[in-house]
């Protein structure tokens, strides 16, 4: 099931609605936020896009009454709209580091690369990557799903847009979370977005960063 997975992820899948919002003309004026702050986590209930929603409760589906379901439940057939936006992440000893497994097309696209084979400590220090660190690490401990977002993602390019990711546990013994599974959801932010706040204003979720 999980070559069937892989053939699937690898596969375009219609257009590609990353390549477009990243195209010069369709990225908004570069207007930095002032004051931004690590997008706080959250619980999957609270998940804004619909499309994560639905990646969501797929996965309750197939855990059923487990914690987790196995890795080897997830098929190409299940998550068939959102390949391009699904990951796969091996947890390595209990969750002391993260194993890059596979990776849709639009998430290549925006990492600019593909990190399968590497592992997720060899890329630490950069604000990306330690927000990564954060929402896998809560996932595996918790032992339960977590979201953030939607906020501005830090990745060097991709500032103009607006990111909520979901990262979902699974678990081959039924006991240990043995690799992670999650889904983003992308668009272009708008410029009127990136106005100054008033003085002592509370943060939106565009004040927020990933």
């Amino acid at each position: 099931m999980l070559d069937a997975l892989q053939r699937a992820l690898n596969r375009r899948l219609g257009t590609d609605v990353l390549e477009t919002m990243i195209a010069p003309g369709n990225q908004s004026p570069q207007m930095p936020v002032p004051s931004a702050k690590p997008a706080p986590l959250k619980t999957a209930d609270e998940l804004v896009s619909t499309d994560l929603q639905t990646v969501y409760q797929t996965w309750l589906t197939l855990a059923g009454d487990r914690p987790a379901p196995k890795r080897t439940d997830l098929t190409p057939q299940h998550f068939r709209k959102h390949l391009a936006n699904v990951f796969i992440i091996d947890v390595l000893d209990g969750g002391m580091d993260f194993h890059f497994r596979l990776g849709g097309e639009n998430i290549v696209r925006f990492m600019g690369r593909r990190y399968a084979g590497s592992r997720l400590s060899q890329l630490r220090g950069a604000p990306f990557f330690e927000a990564m660190h954060r929402i896998f690490t809560h996932c595996t401990v918790a032992r339960a799903p977590v979201a953030a977002g939607p906020a501005r993602p830090t990745r060097e390019g991709r500032e103009q847009m607006e990111m909520e990711v979901v990262v979902l546990p699974l678990s081959d013994d039924g006991r240990n979370i043995t690799a992670l599974f999650g889904a983003f959801d992308l668009k272009p932010l708008q410029a009127d977005r990136y106005a100054e706040p008033a003085p002592g204003a509370t943060l939106s979720a565009t004040d927020y960063q990933l």
